[in-house]
């Protein structure tokens, strides 16, 4: 999908993604050519600028920068906090809301440090 936002034509992969039972949800992302055996898979990387995740149990959605993805098979988005309270080097869910990541690239500009 093609979406213009933030000045630009943003490339757009959109996937489903699974809840697990930790609290986290799954987001596969990569793409295979042989689904019986997976090994042929492949990156987005360079190909697109974002991924849209949508979760059907909780019908949301997550717009994720590629830089967030990088090469990774897969990431976990939490949408509970973790039962230790930890917060570091964790991605919740909510931090990628079309509303938190439109309004803060499209409404005002890059954040200010």
């Amino acid at each position: 999908m093609i979406a213009e936002f933030n000045g630009k034509l943003n490339r757009i992969q959109i996937k489903t993604s699974n809840e697990e039972n930790n609290g986290a949800i799954k987001c596969y992302c990569r793409s295979s050519t042989n689904h019986t055996t997976n090994k042929n898979l492949s990156t987005y990387e360079n190909d697109i600028d974002y991924f849209v995740f949508y979760n059907q149990q909780r019908d949301i959605l997550a717009l994720v920068p590629i830089e967030v993805v990088g090469n990774n098979k897969s990431i976990s988005l939490r949408i509970e906090p973790t039962n230790n309270g930890q917060t570091k080097n964790i991605k919740f869910f909510n931090d990628y809301s079309f509303d938190k990541i439109l309004c803060v690239e499209t409404l005002h500009g890059e954040p200010k440090s």
